[in-house]
């Protein structure tokens, strides 16, 4: 009988070595899945946020084309609140904003395509495979009555539009 009670108290003596080294691994793989699905979901967050301020200016400019029929040449007169040419800090991830604006005269000149183009430049923090100055853009073109607007990466940069919303994937030439 004392055997036997030894025998008992052998096997409940807790986890063998095999057993802890399989739990370890087991978390170890969990971990190297989840932590670079963890950083894309941050660096997705990041990149809403970039969007996000992305609105105002959006809304100026929109705003402007409505009231006048054509886009505004300066940054002054869309009222966007940037020099021309300064690197304007906007919200945690943008660094610079710049407006520019090309073609036509618009709805008063005969309906001409016009663009205009707000380059947005990333600081670098929404992830680290993205450079330092990679650019989003925003940008409205119009055939003088309605009003379209991309939004996109200014170069095939497969890093920024990998964090891009889906809406927002496009490649904008130059």
């Amino acid at each position: 009988m004392q055997q036997h009670q030894k025998q008992i108290s052998r096997r409940q003596g807790g986890f063998t070595l095999i057993e802890l080294m399989i739990v370890v691994a087991i978390i170890g793989i969990l971990a190297a899945i989840a932590i670079p699905q963890y950083q894309n979901y941050t660096a997705r967050a990041r990149m809403s946020e970039v969007i996000t301020m992305m609105g105002p200016d959006k809304t100026a400019v929109s705003e402007y084309f409505v009231s006048q029929g054509k886009f505004p040449k300066t940054n002054d007169a869309a009222k966007l609140g940037i020099e021309t040419g300064n690197a304007v800090e906007r919200g945690n991830y943008i660094t610079g904003v710049q407006y520019t604006s090309a073609g036509g005269a618009g709805a008063a000149g005969g309906g001409s395509d016009v663009t205009a183009r707000l380059t947005y430049t990333l600081n670098g923090d929404i992830s680290s495979d993205l450079d330092i100055g990679a650019e989003v853009i925003l940008q409205a073109t119009s055939d003088g009555k309605n009003l379209t607007w991309q939004c996109g990466a200014a170069t095939a940069d497969a890093a920024v539009i990998r964090y891009l919303p889906a809406s927002c994937r496009e490649t904008i030439g130059g």
